[in-house]
């Protein structure tokens, strides 16, 4: 509370003196008397100019976030988790592809002394999914490789370690 009327106090100080009016006299002005307006009061003399204050301390700084290699945390952290996501999916799509190359391989084992086309499409079919299981693999090495390019720019950066973490 005592800061609060120093504080006051001060803002005050900086004001320029106001001069107490008699409202008694103005209101038996001839002019108020006869509903003309009442003639202005002369204005005080200037106040003299209040002394040079010191200088404006500098103002806080504003926070800003540590960038790393020019990117912030969430960055850093978003394209890890893209990475690993598309990675994890490419490994689910390497299960299916390992699967449906295995089926295809059976059916083709059990149509190769079949007399029709069957065993040709059976050959087709396993052609298909053994070219989409390299499709895959080669998917997931590059994601590795993204990983890895990614944790060896981070480190020349010097990022830290948890931003590329990610639960």
């Amino acid at each position: 509370m005592k800061a609060k009327e120093e504080a006051f106090a001060k803002i005050e100080k900086g004001l320029p003196a106001v001069r107490p009016v008699d409202l008694n006299s103005v209101m038996r002005t001839p002019a108020a008397s006869s509903g003309g307006e009442a003639p202005l009061a002369p204005d005080p003399p200037p106040s003299p100019a209040p002394p040079p204050s010191a200088p404006a301390a500098p103002a806080a700084p504003v926070y800003s976030e540590p960038t790393f290699g020019g990117h912030n945390e969430a960055w850093w952290t978003n394209e890890m988790r893209t990475i690993e996501t598309r990675l994890e999916s490419n490994l689910e799509r390497l299960k299916a592809a390992e699967k449906q190359v295995s089926m295809t391989d059976q059916a083709a084992e059990n149509a190769r002394y079949s007399t029709s086309d069957i065993f040709t499409r059976a050959e087709k079919a396993y052609q298909q999914a053994t070219a989409e299981r390299a499709r895959v693999k080669a998917d997931i090495d590059n994601d590795r490789a993204s990983i890895e390019r990614l944790r060896e720019e981070a480190r020349r950066a010097n990022v830290p370690p948890g931003w590329l973490r990610w639960p």
